[in-house]
């Protein structure tokens, strides 16, 4: 008997078992909106998809270190900022339990800070006459339950004058006009 984990409803663009997510340098899976949770089980004794087990009785789920409960719902729901744990495993109608399992991952949904620096600054009534080079400096606060930082800043991006979007964090702003 084994139990089938899948995270639906993700924002970004690589999977992970099942659902969309960002992987942090130390592997951490951090997630940027709730994360609803869908649990199945199969039971077949020796070739997965031959459908010769007893059947699955039951799945057993523990969310957040919340007491071992009976899965009924369609889904979970993990609405709280911060770090979610879920252990499950799936019994089948002979009492087979596998082994439990564990998924670890983080939902980040608190957006990260940008910081412009002008070089040379502007002056009191906010203009200069010279060309101005902006330094873009960015950084992803602690995530609100306290349970570590952020997922971390995968870029930088800037429009400048209605242009199209560039990435990185240097700007070079050059003629007279209102920038």
């Amino acid at each position: 008997v084994a139990a089938i984990i899948t995270l639906i409803d993700m924002p970004y663009a690589k999977y992970f078992e099942g659902a969309q997510f960002v992987r942090s340098p130390d592997g951490a899976v951090y997630l940027g909106r709730n994360v609803s949770v869908r649990l199945s089980a199969a039971d077949d004794i020796d070739v997965v998809g031959d459908s010769l087990g007893f059947g699955v009785d039951r799945l057993e789920v523990s969310a957040d270190g919340a007491e071992v409960q009976t899965f009924k719902a369609d889904s979970i729901v993990f609405m709280t900022e911060g770090r979610h744990t879920l252990k499950f495993n799936a019994v089948d109608l002979a009492t087979n339990s596998e082994p439990g399992r564990t998924s670890v991952f983080f939902v980040d949904k608190t957006h990260p800070l940008t910081t412009a620096t002008l070089n040379p600054p502007l002056n009191a009534k906010g203009w200069t006459t010279s060309d101005v080079v902006v330094s873009l400096s960015a950084t992803d606060p602690q995530l609100t339950d306290g349970s570590g930082a952020g997922s971390g800043i995968r870029e930088i991006r800037s429009t400048l004058n209605s242009g199209s979007a560039t990435v990185g964090t240097t700007v070079n702003v050059k003629g007279e006009g209102i920038h």
